[in-house]
């Protein structure tokens, strides 16, 4: 899949996706306080060198049990199809987004996995398993893609349910009316979690 650098405007949110504060995926810990994060010198690279940020309608492609509004150097920065990559960020505002939400949005995407594609039931009851086991953020995350793979396999007219979970129909219309749904079930659970204001 090809990967770009393109112009980003300035008045544009990102967000960081956090697990018990580190990165869901590698090593190493963040500064919360609003100061930048160490720069990245050198060239980015996705997945290797560089800070894993997204723009609003990639934060589905992963997950953890934090999720923070942040500010990024959009020098150089790496725009690709999941995520974008950055030389640095800093906080702006943590959500409100825990990791019981994490755990319930993964059992919301494993529900949509078996109403789209029944006969991965035991699949999907079988994954739930393994996630609450491991305490991971990847139950989330893979039962999401799980999702959207089931979605664009029950529309794809297709009789080959072996190719189900798989690459084959990534980016076809069922692909991004899941994730969309996905980013929808995300936010109103964020919204749903703000504290009330009761007005005297």
């Amino acid at each position: 899949m090809a990967r770009k650098v393109e112009v980003v405007p300035m008045s544009e949110t990102f967000y960081k996706w956090t697990f018990e504060g580190k990165p869901v995926y590698g090593t190493g810990t963040y500064d919360f306080s609003g100061a930048w994060q160490p720069r990245i010198e050198g060239q980015l690279i996705e997945c290797q060198r560089g800070y894993h940020v997204c723009r609003k309608d990639q934060i589905p492609s992963c997950c953890g049990d934090g999720l923070h509004q942040v500010e990024v150097d959009k020098t150089d920065m790496i725009v690709g199809e999941t995520k974008c990559v950055a030389s640095t960020w800093r906080l702006i505002r943590t959500l409100a987004w825990s990791r019981h939400d994490m755990l319930d949005y993964a059992e919301w995407c494993l529900d949509r996995t078996r109403k789209y594609v029944p006969s991965c039931t035991s699949y999907c009851d079988w994954s739930f398993r393994m996630g609450l086991t491991a305490h991971s953020p990847g139950i989330a995350h893979s039962a999401a893609r799980q999702a959207v793979h089931a979605a664009n396999y029950a529309g794809s007219h297709s009789n080959d349910v072996t190719r189900c979970g798989t690459d084959d129909f990534a980016f076809e219309a069922g692909w991004d009316a899941e994730r969309k749904a996905q980013l929808d079930w995300i936010m109103a659970r964020i919204a749903e979690n703000q504290p009330k204001v009761t007005r005297c």
